[in-house]
């Protein structure tokens, strides 16, 4: 999504947590100002914090990898669903524009 808004390149060794703050800063669709961007902004500046904490639980708690030590069940939800909620949210602001 950044590389197709021309905010970085293919190349480029972004974290995803980098990417999610290009997409914040700099992509259209989550720049534009509306009457509540102040809170919306805020919120999103929080997910970036859920993003990173998704990362070493994607690496090191779950089946994405070889691990003896994975999230149990509620836990799991708890990340599955955070997930999902920024999923949603980046598709829905990409589907309005």
């Amino acid at each position: 999504i950044c590389c197709e808004a021309g905010l970085c390149q293919s190349a480029d060794d972004l974290s995803l947590t980098e990417v999610t703050k290009k997409l914040r800063e700099s992509h259209p669709e989550f720049t534009t100002v509306s009457p509540h961007s102040e809170h919306t902004q805020r919120i999103l500046r929080c997910v970036a914090t859920i993003v990173d904490a998704l990362n070493p639980i994607r690496n090191r708690g779950s089946v994405a990898h070889p691990n003896d030590d994975t999230l149990d069940d509620i836990d799991a939800m708890l990340a599955i669903n955070s997930s999902r909620t920024i999923l949603h949210y980046v598709d829905g602001k990409l589907q309005k524009g």
